[in-house]
C-alpha cells in the first residue's frame, strides 16, 4: 500500500494472443488494503506495454469520478513507469496517452505517484484483467472483490506474495 497517499491503485494488463483477446483490471485500496472498488474491462490494443499504459490512464480517470484526490498507481509494467519519468523517444498512440496523464491528470490530483511494483504483488489486478479479456467482461464495475478472490484480497492486504512459476525449456 501507498505510504505518501491516501489511495493506492494497482492497475494491470492482460493480453492472450492465442484467442486475440485483451483486458485490464484495477482495484482501489485505502491507505489499509481494504477494497474500495475495483473493474475489469476489454482493451483493443493487443500489445501489452499499450494495454497497461491504457489501463493507467481509465484508472486513473475512473479514481477521480470516485473523488479521489491523492493516489499512487502501482503496476508491474517497468517500461511503462520508465516513460512516466522520461519519455523523448516514445511515439503515439502511447505518447499521446502519457501526456494526457502528465499534463492533464497530474495537475489535477492533489497527489499523483507511480510505482513499479513486482507481477508477484499484482496478483489480484492481474486476475481481474485476466478476467476482461473475456467479451461478457465489458467494463464490470466490482463494488466488492468477486467471490473467488477473497483469499487473494486477503493475501494483499498482508502484503504476502505469491510465486511466480517460471517455465523452462
Amino acid at each position: 500500500m501507498a505510504q505518501n497517499c491516501e489511495w493506492t491503485l494497482n492497475v494491470d494488463g492482460s493480453c492472450k494472443s492465442l484467442i486475440n483477446k485483451a483486458g485490464i483490471g484495477r482495484i482501489l485500496q485505502n491507505r489499509r488494503g481494504e477494497w474500495k472498488g475495483g473493474f475489469t474491462d476489454n482493451a483493443s490494443s493487443n500489445c501489452a506495454t499499450s494495454v497497461e499504459v491504457m489501463a493507467i490512464a481509465r484508472g486513473i480517470e475512473w479514481a477521480w469520478e470516485k473523488g479521489v484526490k491523492e493516489l499512487q498507481v502501482q503496476t508491474d509494467a517497468s517500461e511503462v513507469i520508465k516513460w512516466m519519468a522520461d519519455y523523448t523517444s516514445l511515439r503515439a498512440p502511447n505518447r499521446d496517452i502519457i501526456d494526457e496523464i502528465k499534463h492533464n491528470w497530474q495537475r489535477k490530483f492533489t497527489r499523483l505517484e507511480f510505482k513499479n511494483i513486482f507481477r508477484e504483488q499484482n496478483f489480484a489486478t492481474d486476475r481481474l484483467a485476466t478476467i476482461g479479456t473475456f467479451p461478457e467482461a465489458n467494463w464490470i464495475d466490482h463494488e466488492d472483490p468477486p467471490p473467488e478472490m477473497d483469499d487473494i484480497i486477503a493475501d494483499d492486504m498482508m502484503g504476502a506474495t505469491r510465486v511466480r512459476r517460471v517455465h523452462m525449456s
